[in-house]
């Protein structure tokens, strides 16, 4: 394909478009064509950035809360009307089928109104201490304030989502963000500072700093960042939280994702359509993907011959081509990894049922069955279009396989018996678990913009990890009673 900006992408200091001391050209991950080069921030612009947000976040914190919504819904008018072009960026930067960006789009447009919406909520408590012994009468007041300037690293699975995600949130919660996206693809984030800026935020709300491995380390490190927002599990999840030390870490994404069927389900096609689906799309990175199958054995032979099929039929290519459903990995170190823990669950004995190869970034869709719960396909997130089916004798046994997740995870779970439902809930420690789907979090529903963390649900879970309760004490005999 051919380059989309033929000038460098400017990153985004406490709100002003600059250009850096270096550029990054971002290509395309199917073909590995060039898009764009990225302005890459210098150790001073970054450091700016940083002075800024800290200068910023008491003003900020000060800020009525509808001057914050104002900003938050023409963030999200401001993303509906410039759709297609963000779009394409998406597909050009990380490789999502084309079919599927627009609800990527979609999806972030709701969670800035949902976000919108949110920001003039939280306005605390009040409760009476009598006197006792030496302590005099008071009335003590709590209220949620942000903790201070949030840092948000990026994704390169959900580019625009994440940033969008980690933006808002923090807009809302009355917080300066520093957005660090991912260095493989920044365009959708930078954009995202240009319509941040289009909003008129006050110097230093925002900055928008596409830097390298070293300097996101720094970034987690600096106490004047005391909340950092990160996507992604596994080993750059703990860098992450290595490099942050004592700071609040919330991860946003990178869980394991588990479908449970049981043998009661009628429609054992239809769910495997749905199984296949949330398991590969948009390529296998959507934010808490499902990657463990659990099928109750009076119909484990059935329902792994239907899974199978429905991933045959997950169409791979051009993530330009409208009939294509999965896309390619970020790169060809990522899909290699992804053939790499196929390999290891098929020495322990897994038997491939669909897939199991790569042609260059590309993983095709794979079914393993017999996966063994020491390998890596079974204990942790694996970014890639794979599912791990495991068969199960009864629904207690299925519940236990699925009972540990890491933490995010979400479970789907085929049943129409209540008791069974209701059993599952309690035993499967899951984030969330949805009963006759797939999880409302994972794969396909993502990918469709009909998940839960687009809601005022997600939004408020969002906000809350960026405020701390501070608390007044006004002492009666100091003539502050508030009766």
């Amino acid at each position: 394909m051919d380059t989309i900006m033929p000038e460098p992408r400017a990153c985004w200091v406490a709100g002003t478009p600059e250009q850096g001391e270096t550029t990054a050209t971002v290509t395309h991950p199917y073909d590995g064509s060039p898009v764009a080069d990225a302005a890459v921030p210098g150790d001073q612009q970054v450091e700016r950035a940083v002075q800024a947000a800290s200068a910023a976040a008491a003003t900020m914190r000060g800020t009525p809360a509808r001057t914050r919504s104002a900003a938050l819904a023409t963030l999200a008018t401001r993303l509906r009307d410039r759709e297609e072009e963000i779009t394409e960026l998406i597909t050009a930067e990380c490789g999502t089928p084309i079919t599927r960006t627009p609800a990527e789009v979609a999806q972030a447009a709701a969670f800035c109104e949902a976000a919108a919406e949110t920001a003039p909520c939280g306005t605390g408590s009040a409760h009476r201490h009598p006197a006792a012994q030496d302590r005099p009468a008071a009335w003590v007041t709590t209220r949620p304030a942000p903790r201070g300037p949030v840092l948000g690293i990026g994704s390169s699975g959900a580019p625009l989502w994440v940033a969008v995600r980690h933006a808002a949130s923090a807009l809302a919660a009355g917080a300066p963000i520093v957005l660090k996206p991912a260095q493989r693809a920044p365009l959708s984030a930078l954009l995202l500072g240009e319509m941040l800026a289009d909003a008129e935020l006050p110097t230093g709300w925002f900055s928008v700093l596409p830097t390298g491995h070293e300097a996101t380390r720094a970034l987690a490190a600096d106490p004047r960042l005391p909340v950092v927002l990160a996507s992604g599990a596994g080993s750059t999840g703990d860098r992450i939280a290595a490099a942050a030390g004592r700071k609040p870490v919330t991860h946003d994404g990178g869980g394991l994702g588990t479908a449970v069927v049981l043998s009661d389900w009628p429609d054992l096609a239809r769910a495997a359509e749905r199984v296949a689906a949330a398991g590969t799309a948009p390529g296998g990175v959507t934010s808490r993907a499902t990657q463990r199958v659990i099928v109750e054995e009076p119909v484990a032979d059935e329902f792994v011959a239907l899974l199978s099929e429905a991933v045959r039929q997950r169409r791979t290519g051009s993530p330009y081509d409208d009939a294509v459903d999965v896309g390619p990995l970020p790169d060809e170190d990522a899909a290699g990894g992804v053939t790499d823990a196929i390999a290891e669950a098929t020495a322990a004995g897994a038997l491939v049922r669909a897939g199991g190869t790569r042609d260059g970034a590309v993983v095709e869709p794979t079914v393993l069955s017999g996966v063994d719960s020491g390998v890596a396909l079974w204990e942790r997130p694996v970014t890639g279009p794979v599912l791990a089916v495991r068969v199960a004798g009864s629904a207690d046994e299925a519940y236990a396989l699925a009972g540990h997740t890491p933490d995010g995870s979400a479970a789907g779970v085929f049943t129409r018996d209540t008791r069974r439902a209701l059993h599952a809930c309690e035993r499967i420690d899951a984030r969330s678990v949805t009963i006759g789907d797939v999880s409302a979090f994972s794969g396909e529903l993502c990918a469709a913009g009909t998940a839960g963390e687009a809601g005022a649900e997600g939004v408020r879970a969002m906000v809350d990890a960026l405020l701390a309760d501070r608390r007044t004490v006004f002492l009666a005999e100091a003539g502050t009673e508030l009766g």
